[in-house]
């Protein structure tokens, strides 16, 4: 692999080119001085104020990003362009970092914390710019893991979370927005007049908070909305079940009545016709009552006297 890292040609691929998942903290001193050898490249920012030499094959090995060195068209040398929201003193600081790690005998060291937000912020972004997160990780964690806790930053750390525009301090200022907003909605600020003042100083954190905020309100209107048209569909449908209900009973109610008065209708009719039956089949003189003649001029079609 690390006969691979030394290729000449800016930006070529190797099979030692693919995703750097594990840092050179675990090589061997032996072979990380391996990495101080061959072709050089630079980092320029795009004033020319900044010029940093590294060793091309200690790039490869540290980074995720190969495809950022170009080739200069004027020297012909391999270099990588910085944009302008990166502090040119945190890309020093991180470059010389690796230049360090294979120079060093001794076992390498992990970047600490320079215990100052804007630089912190700084290196993380040039770490990520240049792919070489995994060197810079542990701090931006630590700074995710303190507002994601609920720790509220000072108004310098806002500052610096404010000032750092870069893919990562954008996902840090929101994350810190976020939180702010919330504890400005649920009025838990623990100075809201020194806050104020400063979110009227701070335009892009006050603009920011302000519509976070009012992205929570929405939110909570929509909620607040949503149950309370829950709640009334809710009442709609008992109301309506309970007007079933009624509407069911009363009819079960009508039928058991219109059955109960053709039952008895029937056990009229039959008990008639029993009588009936029982008078046509006797001997002697028949004295019919006007229901039983009714019946059998009804039955039989014959007329008889009542």
């Amino acid at each position: 692999m690390l006969i691979n890292a030394f290729v000449s040609v800016p930006g070529g691929k190797s099979p030692s080119d693919a995703q750097n998942d594990i840092s050179i903290y675990s090589l061997s001193y032996a072979d990380r001085k391996l990495l101080a050898k061959g072709p050089k490249m630079h980092i320029r920012d795009s004033w020319c104020h900044l010029d940093i030499e590294l060793p091309l094959a200690l790039f490869h090995a540290t980074s995720t990003k190969k495809d950022l060195v170009t080739t200069n068209t004027v020297n012909q040398r391999s270099e990588i362009a910085l944009p302008d929201n990166l502090d040119s003193e945190m890309v020093i600081e991180l470059v010389q970092h690796l230049k360090n790690l294979v120079t060093w005998k001794q076992h390498p060291r992990m970047l600490s914390s320079y215990k100052s937000t804007y630089k912190d912020l700084q290196l993380c972004s040039v770490g990520e710019y240049l792919g070489m997160k995994i060197y810079t990780q542990h701090i931006f964690n630590w700074y995710w893991a303190r507002i994601r806790s609920g720790h509220l930053p000072s108004y310098a750390d806002i500052d610096a979370f404010t000032a750092v525009e870069t893919p990562v301090g954008e996902s840090l200022f929101k994350k810190l927005v976020n939180y702010i907003a919330k504890l400005d909605f649920e009025n838990r600020i623990p100075d809201p007049v020194e806050y104020k003042e400063y979110s009227q100083s701070n335009q892009r954190f006050g603009t920011a908070v302000a519509l976070a905020r009012a992205k929570i309100q929405a939110h909570f209107d929509y909620l607040d909305r949503k149950n309370r048209e829950e709640a009334e569909a809710a009442r709609q449908a008992a109301f309506t079940a309970e007007r079933n209900k009624v509407r069911i009973k009363a009819a079960k109610d009508k039928a058991a009545q219109e059955k109960a008065k053709w039952d008895e209708k029937k056990k009229v009719e039959a008990d008639l016709a029993a009588r009936v039956k029982t008078k046509m089949t006797s001997s002697g003189k028949k004295v019919w009552k006007p229901d039983e003649a009714g019946y059998i001029r009804r039955v039989y079609g014959k007329n008889v006297p009542a």
